[in-house]
């Protein structure tokens, strides 16, 4: 059986066959209104997949649970809201992280610390996950800004397992921009079996936001009115309800000399 294709390329040959089949996107293609990824994204995205293949063995992926054989989807059962029965196959995050980390290391763009003492990374404001080991990638390239890389869970599996609370037990990932870091995103978003629709998602989501800030398209903002955040690939915004009341903000810088970053999505209001 064939392995689909990765998202990346999927995502380009979506638009060129939706390009062939209807004038106005061929033209918002033309125009540049819709932007492909370029050769050299899909040249990073490459490389930071032939390295997960090598170092994820251990770490497999897993298909929608909700999706019948016949390609449908069923119906999530109550009980699901409640449960994680596997959360260890959630470390699936953590080698793909570190897939990343080792690529950007070697191509030289950045410089990692480890951080086994997470409060020794700054954030702003602080992520509601419980934060382990933190790894910080530091760009060479004046004007880029630090990605942080924060385990939410001990990394090793008896820790984990005397670790109360479901929360606790799963090993998800905190992604934040800049020093001190504002939290970008956490993954997985729920960890419970109603939400989970595979590992592919849960990877194309981590890829999309550490590909934007080392792209340099990626920007969030907090005010005591709330918070707005974007990339290339999308644009959100939410009320300052729960969240601290701060002004801060910041813009991802590419990482790379000669990098031509991808336009930001229009920012929503708040």
């Amino acid at each position: 059986m064939t392995a689909p294709a990765p998202w990346w390329r999927t995502m380009n040959d979506t638009w060129r066959t939706a390009a062939h089949e209807n004038h106005e996107i061929a033209e918002m293609l033309a125009a540049g209104a819709v932007e492909l990824l370029s050769d050299q994204v899909i040249s990073l995205l490459d490389e930071v997949e032939a390295v997960f293949v090598d170092i994820g063995a251990d770490t497999p992926g897993w298909e929608d649970p909700h999706r019948e054989p016949d390609g449908t989807l069923r119906e999530v059962l109550v009980e699901e809201y409640s449960r994680c029965l596997d959360p260890e196959k959630h470390l699936i995050l953590w080698s793909r992280a570190e897939a990343w980390t080792r690529v950007l290391t070697a191509r030289g763009w950045a410089g990692e610390t480890i951080h086994e003492d997470p409060a020794e990374v700054r954030w702003l404001p602080a992520p509601s996950a419980t934060l382990c080991r933190t790894t910080g990638l530091h760009p060479a390239r004046i004007g880029a800004h630090v990605l942080v890389l924060a385990r939410t869970a001990p990394d090793d599996a008896a820790s984990r397992a005397e670790r109360p609370g479901a929360e606790a037990l799963l090993p998800g990932l905190v992604i934040g921009l800049g020093d001190p870091a504002m939290p970008v995103e956490t993954l997985p978003q729920c960890g419970c079996d109603a939400c989970d629709s595979g590992s592919a998602d849960l990877l194309e989501t981590l890829d999309v936001e550490i590909l934007s800030i080392v792209d340099g398209s990626s920007e969030i903002a907090h005010t005591p009115a709330g918070y707005s955040k974007r990339s290339s690939f999308s644009a959100e915004s939410g009320t300052g309800e729960g969240w601290p009341a701060l002004t801060a903000s910041v813009t991802a810088g590419a990482w790379a000399e000669g990098w031509k970053s991808r336009r930001l999505t229009p920012d929503t209001p708040l």
